[in-house]
């Protein structure tokens, strides 16, 4: 019997102290975890916020595919048109590793940092990209992975404002159901100089009731 109590006592104090460990750990998570992100939305100055490139942990929800190149994040104040930070992109992506599809920077509407699917409140999307070349580069603009892209954008040397009209694609996409907002580029090779934009500031503006 004393034997039988002695085991019950010491799986009880076993059961005792592993969920006090689990406890203490995941408090240690929560309050340490570098992944941890605010799941709150930002609207600033009349627009939704769906990139801003402010941390490293919110750089990363956006996918980059295709090879697309190199991605730094920048301070300098000459690329930098929200917060602190922008992004650096040196476009490469080879003909060998991508086939005919080119490299492109995907921002998927349901991740931890940004959630908003329903675009029927917004007229136009806008984003920042500086074009520290002495050439054009082309950007597309392609919503919910239609089969082709839905907007050609020619980005001059030096900053360019992108506004990209999404009222008028309503016969492509539904906008009350949003998954993936994408920006493509032209495979590297393809071009004879390298290919560099620095991006901020991706935002959707808020219809003015």
């Amino acid at each position: 019997m004393k034997k039988v109590c002695r085991l019950i006592i010491l799986s009880l104090l076993a059961l005792t102290m592993a969920f006090g460990f689990t406890a203490c750990n995941d408090g240690e998570k929560v309050k340490d975890n570098p992944y941890r992100l605010t799941g709150v939305n930002v609207f600033d100055k009349g627009c939704y916020i769906l990139g801003d490139f402010e941390t490293y942990f919110e750089t990363i929800q956006a996918f980059y595919g295709n090879s697309i190149g190199k991605i730094t994040m920048v301070t300098d104040s000459q690329y930098v048109t929200r917060g602190k930070q922008a992004i650096k992109v040196e476009i490469r992506g080879t003909e060998i590793w991508s086939g005919n599809v080119k490299p492109y920077i995907c921002f998927k509407t349901d991740m931890q940092y940004f959630q908003k699917r329903v675009f029927t409140d917004c007229d136009y999307l806008a984003i920042d990209v500086y074009n520290p070349t002495d050439k054009d580069i082309n950007m597309y603009f392609q919503i919910n992975g239609t089969a082709s892209p839905t907007e050609t954008i020619v980005l001059t040397p030096g900053k360019n404002e992108v506004q990209i009209d999404i009222t008028g694609l309503t016969y492509l996409v539904e906008l009350n159901n949003v998954s993936t907002l994408n920006f493509i580029f032209d495979r590297g090779e393809a071009h004879d100089f390298s290919q560099v934009v620095y991006i901020d500031n991706f935002r959707a503006h808020k219809i003015v009731d």
